[in-house]
């Protein structure tokens, strides 16, 4: 978060012993003093009155948590910084819902209950919302407590437009943590660490927090190793964090409530944390910054609160909610603190451009006394004569001083704001049509509005202003215009005829606002819909290709099950009967969940019904797969493991050969144990030529095998423990007298309990086949 600069001094004047110069006898300096209060007075009495004339705005600021909260202070900080800058006379009500320590149905209740007594006889003109608890409630309640009062949010994490669906009036400011960026800058800056400890609590913003992570496993699994710790206590985290090793670092979350529902304030977790830690430690929120941690693209409280009061600011100068889109670009910042950069060797050099680093050392020099009170006597005496002069002038100030202001508010402004002739031609620019469109104001003042407009879309101008020029009334309307590098961007136009005291236009105000995002976001939404579209398609199609699984054949029974990660996947089951008596069992993992996956998937599995045949081992068979598809899988970058199992169901003998793949596991009636059926093989797609070795078993009624992928065993629960081949080779020991579905079923029962609430990150296929005396 962008601190306030007065916690940072950059000067500080050191003092020198005093002047001769500015010895004044007592006469003297009581006339000064007589003369000074009565400037002031003369000063401070019309600017009272000028005061009391000023109607207050009522502005209500309801935050979730409570005060203290350094991220709610920082956020209250913020409004009040930017209601300010914008000059609007505002009376601001601070109210806290203080729910990081108290929540529940009934608790909200009582809340609503509280504010229809106490805000019964107020009516605000604006209500801001600061984090998700306040916004939820003010979702609920606010058609109830505060009927047609418009609301601007904040720090509302991870916000979907689908959450406005049927709410008027309501906008703000999205928060989304980036986690991305963060993980990555911490991996270059260590490129020699191999594990990194996610330290998060579970709260409302922990659990969203920890999907996030879990949803950047994909691409970190390559590089790291994610440890969890969650439902903990702050003696069990620094006993994990002493044992650290320098291959390591620490992502400090958020952690606000341990395993025992204790509740901690923002500094008091990574305050006991950080002094022992013995590697660097990187966050998402500001309010950690300063306490003990390195830094990361952190979340900014106060540049929440400023952004969410610069809508406001607009909807109490009378611009409608409805017109004013949620902005969905969290402002986050590079920031970092310079004690802790220090601490672990860090280089500033190596840091994002533009970062923020508090803490670094202050410069500081000093002023003679003599040049510092001399100075301050040359200002005093300025401000004086300047004072006498303007006196009598003070009502004419008045009117330029509003006159400045509407001009600084114009040319402030984000949006374009263009005065014309009624012809088009240019004769004001102001400093938001220079952001939006490159030209400065000695360059477009003179100049035909025409010169913003692409060729097609010249005649609608003209013809829009030869409408103005008659008088005829303009509704706004949406075009396209273009900067000066050629850039074509989307804009909102609305005209604003100025006319003479006859009724005559002679000039024209353009506002125009740039809706380039908004036209993206469109887009992008179709897009997004077209190509979850496609995925359903490619998923029905994928799983029509998956072999429907006979429930019996003669000596077997037999059951099979895939269930992708995300639509589509790359792990894949076959069966296939060669000639009679022989039955073949094929299972694969290929690597990622795209539709690349689901492709070569699919390509796998017509390579093998081409190439099968009675004469061929199951050695012979996966050999010649690898020479068939190394160049696809070279091209995707991708890796496929399979395991080949052929069953002689007249000799009751199990062949098999391995590439790469999960060792199935073989329950033995006879012996009531279960072993693992190994043989050497590199994964498909490493390089041609290679040979696979071959091993075969027999069996008997009552043997079951299992066939499964890698994201039974690797299933992952909190604190970094995984589902394993012990747990699956004793679950089927349990299991084997069941049906092969009843076992699949109870399988896939045990990973979904084992791994809670996490979302699973990989594909699961299983096949499962018993020997019956059939044969």
């Amino acid at each position: 978060m962008p601190r306030p600069l007065h916690r940072w001094p950059l000067l500080e004047a050191a003092p020198s012993p005093p002047s001769p110069s500015l010895h004044q006898s007592p006469g003297q300096r009581a006339g000064a003093l007589i003369l000074l209060v009565a400037v002031i007075m003369m000063i401070a009495l019309p600017c009272a009155a000028s005061a009391q004339e000023t109607q207050h705005r009522q502005v209500l600021v309801l935050h979730s948590y409570h005060k203290g909260f350094k991220w709610t202070d920082d956020i209250s900080q913020g409004i009040a910084s930017s209601l300010n800058e914008q000059g609007i006379k505002t009376r601001i009500h601070y109210e806290y819902m203080d729910t990081k320590r108290v929540s529940g149905p009934r608790y909200t209740g009582l809340l609503r209950e509280t504010y229809r007594l106490k805000f019964s006889a107020m009516k605000f003109r604006v209500i801001i919302a600061s984090d998700n608890d306040a916004f939820d409630f003010l979702l609920s309640y606010r058609d109830d407590l505060f009927p047609g009062t418009p609301v601007v949010f904040c720090g509302v994490n991870d916000f979907e437009p689908s959450q406005l669906h049927g709410t008027r009036l309501f906008t703000g400011v999205n928060e989304s943590a980036d986690l991305a960026a963060t993980f990555d800058l911490a991996l270059r800056l260590h490129p020699s660490v191999r594990r990194i400890v996610v330290i998060n609590d579970t709260t409302t913003t922990g659990r969203i927090m920890h999907r996030k992570i879990v949803s950047l496993i994909p691409s970190l699994r390559r590089r790291v190793e994610l440890t969890f710790l969650e439902a903990v206590t702050i003696p069990e985290i620094r006993e994990e964090l002493a044992k650290l090793e320098s291959d390591s670092l620490v992502f400090f979350t958020l952690f606000f409530q341990d395993s025992k529902g204790r509740f901690l304030e923002y500094d008091e977790a990574i305050s006991l944390l950080a002094p022992l830690c013995p590697v660097p430690i990187y966050g998402v929120w500001d309010f950690y910054l300063g306490n003990g941690i390195v830094g990361g693209m952190l979340t900014s409280g106060f540049s929440q609160g400023k952004a969410a009061a610069r809508i406001a600011g607009r909807i109490l100068e009378g611009e409608a909610p409805q017109r004013i889109p949620v902005v969905m670009k969290s402002p986050n910042s590079f920031m970092f603190d310079y004690q802790q950069l220090s601490r672990f060797h860090i280089p500033r050099s190596a840091l994002p451009k533009g970062s923020i680093i508090i803490n670094s050392p202050a410069s500081r020099y000093s002023v003679p006394r003599s040049v510092f009170w001399g100075a301050v006597a040359a200002l005093v005496g300025s401000a004086l004569i300047i004072l006498f002069l303007t006196y009598n002038t003070i009502r004419r100030m008045r009117a330029e001083e509003r006159s400045r202001r509407l001009a600084a508010i114009v040319d402030s402004s984000d949006d374009a704001i263009i005065g014309k002739t009624p012809d088009g031609v240019i004769t004001s620019w102001n400093r938001g049509a220079a952001n939006k469109f490159g030209y400065g104001e000695e360059e477009m003042l003179g100049k035909s509005v025409t010169l913003l407009v692409p060729p097609e879309q010249r005649d609608n101008v003209l013809r829009v202003h030869e409408k103005i020029r008659r008088g005829e009334h303009v509704e706004h309307f949406e075009t396209v215009h273009m900067r000066k590098n050629g850039e074509r961007i989307h804009m909102s136009l609305t005209f604003s005829p100025v006319t003479d005291s006859q009724g005559r236009v002679i000039a024209v105000s353009t506002i125009g606002r740039d809706i380039s995002e908004r036209k993206r976001a469109e887009q992008l939404l179709l897009e997004n819909a077209l190509i979850n579209r496609e995925l359903e398609i490619a998923q029905q199609i994928q799983q029509s290709f998956l072999q429907e699984c006979p429930q019996e054949l003669p000596g077997l029974l037999m059951a099979c099950r895939c269930e992708p990660a995300a639509k589509v996947g790359g792990d894949y089951y076959d069966l296939f009967t060669p000639r009679e008596g022989l039955v073949d069992c094929v299972i694969a993992d290929i690597t990622g969940h795209s539709v690349g996956s689901a492709l070569l998937m699919t390509e796998t599995r017509s390579v093998l019904q081409a190439e099968v045949t009675p004469g061929r081992t199951p050695g012979q068979l996966l050999a010649e797969v690898n020479n068939l598809l190394y160049n696809d899988l070279s091209r995707a970058e991708m890796q496929l493991s399979m395991f080949y199992a052929r069953i002689d169901t007249p000799n009751q003998r199990l062949s098999y050969a391995n590439a790469g793949h999960c060792r199935p596991l073989l329950y033995h009636s006879r012996g009531k144990s279960v072993q693992e059926l190994d043989a050497d093989g590199l994964i498909l797609g490493i390089r041609r030529g290679v040979c696979f070795e071959e091993a075969s078993i027999e069996v008997e009624a009552g043997d079951v095998l299992l066939l499964y992928t890698d994201g039974v065993i690797e299933a992952e629960r909190d604190r970094g423990e995984f589902f394993g081949s012990d747990r699956l080779s004793r679950l089927l020991t349990e299991q084997h007298e069941r049906h092969p579905r009843e076992i699949i079923d109870k399988i896939l029962a045990e990973v979904t309990r084992f791994t809670r609430t996490r979302v699973r990150a990989d594909d699961i296929a299983l096949f499962v086949v018993t020997f019956t005396p059939d044969a």
